[in-house]
This record gives structure tokens, C-alpha cells and sequence, in this order.
């Protein structure tokens, strides 16, 4: 018996014809399905909030992306099973990207380029790698943790709710403060949610240390733009990488 899954992604004939080899018992259709008591599962990708709804047996609601914060604002979605990807390719270009950016922070890199654009000597003795507090521990985060890790960092993690980690971790917004006092650098890569939505704000930025690094790998809605731009002024952080 053939089961009909909703396939709202981009370029669909192209992920149609890649799925249907494996899913051989699965038709895929389209939002608009009749009669769409027959859906049971749906693959997209940046939906028109409510289109779900008609669709009453719907099990499964399969994001086709990492982020997750446009099904969590569809108000007709309550109680169905969201699941997203976790692509180990991302995840390791993520990793890498923070990567760079805490060790060009950490080993002065801006201060020795602008010493070299001026043809001038100024050698100054490099400090180990600091403190890296890295908010969100989910696949990508947990990655970023364990690379910066390796390099050297003392990585602290933070999370919402409880987790197990083999690193420093804490979670509950009573710690983010503790999770943030003399990190070099801080790592956002939260999801945009009710509770992360603005969270890096003014007073986020001044809990941070002067001339810190602040990363954001994390959704854009997590940081309130006006307030990390007044920070940047006020010297905490001291440099941002977006």
C-alpha cells in the first residue's frame, strides 16, 4: 500500500526522483494533495504557515534544513513530531568557520595585519587559547565544542535543559552568566525559538569580556542588531564575527 508523503522543498522533481529508489512505498505529492486524508508525513522547507493543517492523519513533519524555528511558529503543528537534518558535512564547515574565527582572535591576527599593512615590527607574546563558551549544544554546537577543544580552548558549554557532555557544561539562564564571565570567546549557535528569540542583547553584551570575540552561528533573530552594535562601540565584545 502506497503511503503519500507532502514534498514541499526546493528543486522537489530533482529530491523526488533521489528519494523514490529508497522509499519505494511512498508517493510523493504536493500541498494542494486531495484528498488529504491520505497524507501522513511531510518533507519542506519553508511552508506557508497553516498549509498543514488540512491534513489530519499527518505523523511526521520532516524539516529539510537544520533550523526548525518555521514549524515551531506554525500553531497548528502542536503535538506532531518535528524532526530536522544533521548534515556531517555542515556540521564540520560550521566547526571549522569558529574555528578560524576564535583562533584569528586568539593569536592577534587583526593586530599583527594592521602592524604588517603598516611595515611595521611590533612583535607581542601570544597568551594560550582562553575560556570559549559555546550556547547551544546540538549537533552542530556540540561539534564546535569538541573542535575548539582540540585547539586548545577551555570550552564551557550552555544549554537550556539539562544534557549529557563530556565537557564543562551548564544550563538554565541563571548560569548563562557563569557560562560567559572571562571567555575570550563566546560562540551563539542557539535555534530561533519563543525563549532564544533577542537573548543576545544589551545586557548579554555586557556580561561579555572586554575585547571578546563574540561568534553567531546561531539563527539572526537570537541577537537584537541595534544593541551588539552599541556593544561593539563600548568595547564588549571587543570584535564580532557574524
Amino acid at each position: 500500500m502506497s503511503r503519500s508523503v507532502v514534498l514541499h522543498v526546493p528543486a522537489p522533481d530533482r529530491w523526488r526522483e533521489a528519494l523514490s529508489p529508497h522509499l519505494p512505498d511512498v508517493t510523493f505529492v504536493d500541498l494542494d494533495h486531495e484528498p488529504a486524508e491520505e497524507v501522513e508525513a511531510a518533507i519542506v522547507w519553508k511552508y506557508p504557515v497553516g498549509a498543514l493543517d488540512r491534513f489530519a492523519n499527518l505523523r511526521l513533519v520532516q524539516s529539510f534544513g537544520h533550523g526548525v524555528d518555521f514549524l515551531a511558529s506554525d500553531p497548528g503543528l502542536r503535538g506532531v513530531p518535528v524532526a530536522k537534518l544533521v548534515d556531517p558535512g555542515l556540521t564540520i564547515a560550521m566547526a571549522r568557520y569558529v574555528a578560524h574565527a576564535a583562533l584569528d582572535h586568539s593569536l592577534l591576527a587583526p593586530r599583527f595585519r594592521a602592524t604588517q599593512a603598516d611595515r611595521a615590527w611590533k612583535p607581542k607574546r601570544i597568551a594560550p587559547p582562553g575560556v570559549a563558551a559555546v550556547l547551544g549544544l546540538g549537533a552542530i554546537g556540540s561539534e564546535i565544542a569538541r573542535v575548539l577543544d582540540v585547539l586548545g580552548f577551555e570550552v564551557r558549554g550552555w544549554t537550556r535543559s539539562a544534557s549529557d557532555r563530556t565537557f564543562a557544561h551548564s544550563h538554565g539562564y541563571d548560569a548563562l552568566g557563569t557560562v560567559m564571565a572571562d571567555a575570550e570567546v563566546v560562540v551563539n549557535v542557539l535555534p530561533l525559538t519563543d525563549a532564544t528569540r533577542g537573548l543576545c542583547d544589551a545586557a548579554f553584551f555586557a556580561a561579555m569580556e572586554a575585547g571578546s570575540l563574540f561568534v553567531n552561528v546561531g539563527r539572526g533573530g537570537t541577537v537584537v542588531e541595534p544593541d551588539l552594535l552599541a556593544a561593539l562601540d563600548s568595547g564588549r565584545p571587543g570584535h564580532a564575527t557574524l
